[in-house]
């Protein structure tokens, strides 16, 4: 007999209604109570089939590739999609699409086994493409084992396959860029470099041209904003120039946080770029339009795709499941704003 909702809800003594939140990722629950739930769910063999609200007709010869999105940035998903969607339905397979808050839905990597472990389950899916979602080498194993290929992007794995960019190279030519043009205290607002290797290596990038030119590295010209957003960019550069009333120059970690930041520096009565350079990243496509026109590092996001999808692909049909690392490099595109 099939396990139901209602099984799972009096066996921990909660609501339907709280159960079907917690296995759906749905808000209304405590994150402790959504992995209690799920775990009781895994060991009560109760099954959550992703196709049922994402076709309307199944047949067992359907072949599914699973995109799991996990990070803020809807300009690149919207750009990772346009590379792959076409692609996957020429070669014969469906899609099947999570947008996940890694944040608060993926925190523990006992979490990501739970939700792994369910697309296992899943009779059709092939292979999985995780794009800025963290999988350590144990959990790709465990899909491995099961003949299931996964590829990363932006994400690094020493055991599996996965495409990434060189967020060091990049932030590193951005800083040496700007103290090039002259300016002599270059600031730096980014997400906190432990919330995934992007933020880290950008730091970092940006720590080593300070160095590389002659510059002592000073943590009062960082201000975190792990929201990437355009409050957020707006907030840090105003703590940053209430701390280093000097900076002359910023460097931002996303494009959306340099536009808070124009917002910011504008309240401020500074003048962009006399008082301030900036330099953005991602190169969104309204960057030629903004007053003054924004500086920002151009990454290849389709390439990482096609890349990518190219590595899945091959995982599939081959069954070759040996490493592949690809690096991609950036290239730096110089506007008004320094």
């Amino acid at each position: 007999m099939a396990v139901s909702l209602k099984d799972i809800a009096k066996a921990l003594d909660i609501s339907t209604a709280a159960a079907s939140k917690a296995l759906n990722d749905l808000p209304g629950v405590s994150d402790a109570l959504r992995l209690r739930v799920k775990k009781t769910a895994e060991a009560m063999g109760y099954t959550k089939y992703l196709r049922a609200s994402l076709v309307n007709a199944y047949e067992r010869s359907m072949k599914f590739i699973v995109v799991l999105y996990g990070r803020i940035g809807g300009h690149l998903i919207e750009h990772i999609q346009a590379a792959i969607d076409d692609k996957i339905r020429r070669r014969g397979y469906y899609e099947v699409r999570y947008l996940i808050d890694v944040t608060k839905d993926l925190q523990a990597e006992e979490a990501k086994e739970l939700f792994l472990k369910n697309i296992i389950k899943e009779k059709g899916v092939v292979g999985v493409l995780a794009c800025y979602i963290k999988l350590s080498d144990v959990l790709i194993d465990k899909l491995y084992e099961h003949q299931l290929p996964v590829v990363l992007l932006e994400n690094q794995t020493d055991f599996g396959r996965c495409v990434t960019i060189d967020n060091f190279k990049a932030s590193y030519k951005a800083t040496i860029k700007l103290v090039e043009l002259g300016r002599r205290r270059v600031g730096c607002v980014m997400a906190q470099e432990d919330v995934d290797h992007v933020w880290r290596d950008r730091l970092e990038g940006y720590k080593r041209a300070l160095k590389d030119k002659g510059r002592a590295y000073d943590p009062g010209l960082i201000v975190y904003d792990n929201w990437v957003s355009l409050e957020g960019g707006e907030l840090a550069t105003k703590t940053l120039l209430a701390k280093r009333a000097d900076v002359d120059a910023i460097l931002y970690g996303s494009d959306l946080q340099a536009y808070g930041g124009m917002r910011g520096l504008r309240a401020l009565q500074k003048r962009i770029p006399q008082d301030v350079a900036m330099i953005g990243f991602d190169d969104m496509e309204y960057n030629s339009i903004v007053e003054p026109p924004l500086s920002s590092v151009r990454q290849p996001i389709r390439k990482m795709a096609d890349v990518g999808l190219a590595l899945l692909f091959d995982s599939i049909e081959n069954k070759d499941f040996s490493h592949r690392a690809v690096t991609l490099d950036t290239e730096l595109i110089l506007r008004g704003s320094c």
